[in-house]
């Protein structure tokens, strides 16, 4: 859930590279969202280290250049979503092939393969189908039609999401500050929504 400190790298990297400004009400709901991600990473039952805390923001970071770059590739080529997204998958396979076989092993990857479950295959075909040809696809839309920043900030909605469905679904137990932190975020996801509503019915210049 703390991945979802992209929101932050994403305009930052966006106001950089794209000339995009923050608006206001992105000055409340960020702090707002980034105080309940905090909470959310700090007061878990689980033992989350600097370094994993650190590594998760550099995903984050990887994340929100990616978001900025899609809509880059957007404003300034004619390109179809399926395709960029079949070529962009083939850049991490030998990486990642790499990686596995430092540091897993040929004999473990090999058995993953030859044993792997039906639940294994079916989260394979939801992340291969369902996340990343039409979630991401869709994302990969709003990001090539609408600003960085009127986009990005939808993600806050995810911890939200993620706490309840691992409440109701994995049996796992969020400590009262982990709700407050969640709550946090999606106020931070109403100011921005609240925000972004009064901008749009301002009356524009002739």
């Amino acid at each position: 859930l703390v991945l979802q400190s992209q929101v932050v790298f994403t305009l930052l990297f966006a106001m950089i590279w794209l000339g995009e400004r923050w608006q206001p009400h992105h000055w409340v709901a960020l702090p707002l969202a980034g105080a309940g991600l905090y909470l959310i990473a700090t007061h878990g039952e689980g033992n989350l280290t600097l370094l994993g805390f650190v590594l998760t923001l550099c995903a984050a970071a990887c994340w929100g250049l990616g978001n900025v770059i899609n809509r880059q590739i957007g404003l300034r080529y004619q390109t179809t979503l399926p395709s960029l997204i079949a070529w962009g998958g083939l850049v991490p396979i030998l990486p990642f092939l790499a990686l596995s076989w430092l540091f897993e092993g040929p004999e473990l990857m090999a058995s993953s393969l030859l044993n792997i479950s039906w639940q294994g295959f079916l989260c394979v075909l939801y992340l291969s189908f369902v996340a990343t040809w039409l979630g991401y696809g869709l994302w990969g839309r709003l990001l090539m039609r609408y600003p960085v920043a009127q986009v990005a900030p939808l993600s806050l909605l995810v911890p939200c999401v993620g706490m309840v469905a691992a409440a109701l679904l994995l049996d796992e137990h969020p400590t009262p500050l982990q709700w407050l932190g969640s709550a946090l975020v999606l106020l931070g996801f109403v100011v921005h929504l609240l925000g972004g509503r009064l901008r749009w019915f301002k009356p524009q210049a002739v």
